[in-house]
């Protein structure tokens, strides 16, 4: 990846700042999901996020605002990069299942919290870090758990009878999915 051209189409006043942002994302996906050397596109992706905070301090206004969201955009790439070097194992590409689109966390997040504290004694026979299981659920839905720890001291204050709320909620939908279930063809339900 040239660094330059992304400079370039930063300073072309032929894009407008959502086209400047669309291209220069296109560009850095196609850049870190093919790379020949991964350790190498860390490197490049990295020294652009610098060169990018640097050439932010003298941009105007409307140009530091682009540029944050392209250095955002980045540090998203490297989140994903620096997952996969510190899984590889996961990450071949043969034994990955193929998603047709990726899936997004629209519940609250406090949920799914209560969710990775429910399966955690599942996984490995409880041999796991939560904060592995959050870093997991994070990759899977595009979801952000800043502070795993703080939320759950959130849930711990909650009143007695609501500590588990999502769980609850859900516990309803399920046994209200199982009765929908047995009262009707159940082939309906599979996709």
């Amino acid at each position: 990846m040239n660094v330059d051209v992304i400079i370039g189409i930063l300073n072309d006043s032929n894009y407008s700042d959502k086209e400047k942002f669309e291209t220069i994302c296109i560009i850095l996906q196609e850049y870190s999901t093919q790379p020949d050397n991964i350790l190498n596109c860390y490197r490049v992706l990295s020294t652009l996020k610098l060169e990018l905070l640097l050439l932010s301090k003298d941009a105007d206004q409307s140009s530091k605002m682009i540029i944050r969201r392209i250095i955002n955009a980045i540090s998203t790439e490297l989140d994903i990069i620096k997952y996969q070097i510190d899984h590889p194992e996961l990450m071949r590409k043969n034994d990955m299942p193929k998603f047709k689109r990726k899936h997004y966390w629209t519940a609250s997040v406090p949920g799914l919290v209560e969710i990775i504290y429910l399966i955690k004694d599942c996984v490995d026979n409880g041999n796991v870090e939560i904060k592995e299981l959050a870093d997991w659920f994070e990759y899977i839905f595009q979801v952000k758990l800043d502070n795993i720890y703080k939320i759950i001291e959130q849930i711990a204050n909650r009143k007695r009878d609501s500590k588990t709320k999502f769980l609850d909620e859900q516990k309803l939908n399920f046994v209200k999915f199982l009765e929908d279930f047995s009262d009707r063809n159940p082939t309906r339900y599979r996709k």
